[in-house]
């Protein structure tokens, strides 16, 4: 079965790649939004079921270029750095999440951090296009100073702490605390740090594997390779997913996705 992608409004219709590209000219204040703000947009071949599963949205922010990928077990999280988590908060309605992974001494799994953005660091529209096969998120980039700040590099051994990770949870709550003292920020990270990359992933609550992922091998795919986003610049790249493997619910199949920033 061939990926499809659900349907786009653009200002300018443009075909895409597999791999993802810029569809829009840089221009001064462009990106969608605030200043110090990103969009990112999420679709799926059927409407969304958030009950049972969570779509994520894993950004590696130290610069190191790892594309992060679905089989934790078999990659000991490399490349994971923050996420945003969507499904149902418990009362029939979908909320997000913005967590950081942090990983601790002596362990390659690690802890999750709420970190508690406010309602106007973190937007969420469960159905941004109408047909309820796209969720819309934008966030402050500088919630991804997180807890701790990542050393620039390929390692992620080497953390200093600029903010206390007691809330870390073992697994984050749907719905955004309005707790946060982070502020928009031109940039969210060191100048190193400027360029990330992600993957997109559908799970089953409690499931060791991701069902499904941007790359041809579905859930557990290793070829993806991520374009960076260059935090520094504005743009609108569309990235879709690569055919291939495909989970039997259409609602777990992910089409593609949007980044939208604004430096």
């Amino acid at each position: 079965m061939i990926r499809k992608l659900s349907l786009f409004v653009f200002v300018t219709a443009l075909v895409v790649s597999a791999c993802g590209r810029q569809v829009t000219p840089n221009r001064p204040g462009y990106g969608g939004g605030t200043p110090g703000y990103m969009t990112v947009k999420f679709n799926v071949q059927s409407p969304f079921n958030f009950a049972s599963y969570r779509y994520v949205f894993v950004f590696n922010t130290t610069g190191d270029g790892i594309t992060p990928y679905g089989n934790v077990l078999q990659t000991n999280y490399q490349g994971y750095s923050f996420a945003l988590v969507v499904s149902s908060n418990g009362g029939g309605t979908a909320g997000v999440q913005a967590v950081q992974y942090i990983r601790q001494a002596g362990t390659n799994v690690p802890i999750l951090a709420n970190l508690n953005p406010s309602a106007v660091q973190l937007q969420f529209n469960p159905n941004s296009n109408g047909l309820g096969t796209q969720f819309t998120v934008t966030f402050a980039r500088a919630l991804f100073y997180g807890y701790v700040t990542p050393s620039p590099g390929p390692a992620l051994a080497t953390l200093s702490s600029t903010r206390s990770p007691a809330a870390a949870t073992p697994t984050p709550s749907p719905s955004p605390s309005p707790t946060s003292s982070a502020s928009a920020a031109p940039y969210p990270t060191t100048q190193a740090q400027v360029n990330w990359t992600f993957n997109a992933f559908v799970y089953q609550p409690g499931a060791p594997s991701a069902l499904d992922s941007m790359g041809s091998g579905g859930g557990t795919d290793t070829t993806f390779q991520s374009p960076q986003l260059a935090t520094n610049q504005a743009f609108d790249n569309v990235v879709t997913a690569s055919i291939g493997v495909i989970p039997s619910d259409p609602a777990a199949e992910i089409t593609g996705v949007e980044f939208i920033n604004n430096p």
